[in-house]
């Protein structure tokens, strides 16, 4: 699609350790019953130890992570660099009913800001 949202196409050129059986984590995932914040906090974790710095505290405050319980919204995930060095935000409340592509959809919503 057009925001490069699945690389299926591409699986077979990309796939590490071709031939062997893929591990699925969604089970384990799931068993964790982490929130959508932990997740995004995990995430976080991830680019840091890659030396990169850590999301600033506007970004934790304005960001719409978790589905509201007070009103219904429809959004499609994405993630926005205000391009003033500290306000950066992301969208992602859509993806709360598919598991499988959760940890997929938080890492590259983080990983647009990031880089």
């Amino acid at each position: 699609n057009m925001w490069a949202q699945s690389w299926v196409s591409l699986l077979d050129i990309t796939q590490p350790f071709s031939g062997k059986p893929s591990v699925d984590v969604t089970p384990i995932m799931e068993a964790k019953n982490l929130t959508a914040l932990e997740m995004f906090k995990i995430s976080e974790e991830f680019f840091t130890s890659l030396g990169l710095k850590p999301m600033p505290e506007e970004f934790w405050k304005h960001s719409l992570i978790e589905k509201p319980k007070d009103r219904e919204i429809i959004c499609h995930a994405s993630a926005w660099d205000f391009c003033n060095g500290k306000d950066y935000r992301v969208a992602t409340p859509a993806l709360f009913s598919a598991m499988p592509s959760i940890c997929l959809s938080i890492t590259c919503e983080l990983e647009e800001l990031e880089i």
